[in-house]
């Protein structure tokens, strides 16, 4: 089974239609089609859960629509990783490097460390893990 690495900013655009993409759908049809299984570092849970409170304060969307949100992404094949405490020297120098945040360079040390692609929208996260020698979904 093929594993790749899930960026919140590729999760958001299924629940909003203003962020749908190709791309994000790609995704979404490889986790719930083709066998793959989405790994996320531990802070995506909060992440996601996040992006759609706020988008539901803001009046984006509606409360059932988060719950309904909430259950699909319970029904996909998401687990959660672990940062081991001896990789938060590379998750520090991956900022450096690249200018990332600590939470986007979470998910560009979980490609580098497990070996699978990343899965993302964000422009500077793609150059950066193109820079780093990641692999990109595409």
């Amino acid at each position: 089974m093929a594993s790749l690495v899930l960026d919140c900013s590729v999760t958001a655009a299924w629940f909003f239609e203003d962020e749908f993409s190709r791309y994000s759908e790609r995704v979404r049809q490889a986790l719930t089609f083709d066998g793959a299984v989405a790994v996320t570092p531990g802070i995506w849970p909060a992440e996601i859960t996040n992006v759609l409170f706020q988008s539901e304060r803001r009046k984006r969307i509606k409360p059932e629509q988060v719950n309904q949100a909430l259950s699909v992404l319970a029904r996909l094949p998401i687990e959660t990783d672990s940062l081991p405490v001896g990789s938060m020297s590379q998750v520090l120098r991956l900022c450096r490097a690249h200018g990332l945040t600590a939470y986007d360079a979470l998910y560009l040390e979980l490609a580098i460390r497990r070996n699978i692609p990343l899965a993302t929208q964000d422009k500077l996260l793609t150059a950066s893990a193109i820079a780093a020698g990641a692999r990109v979904f595409h």
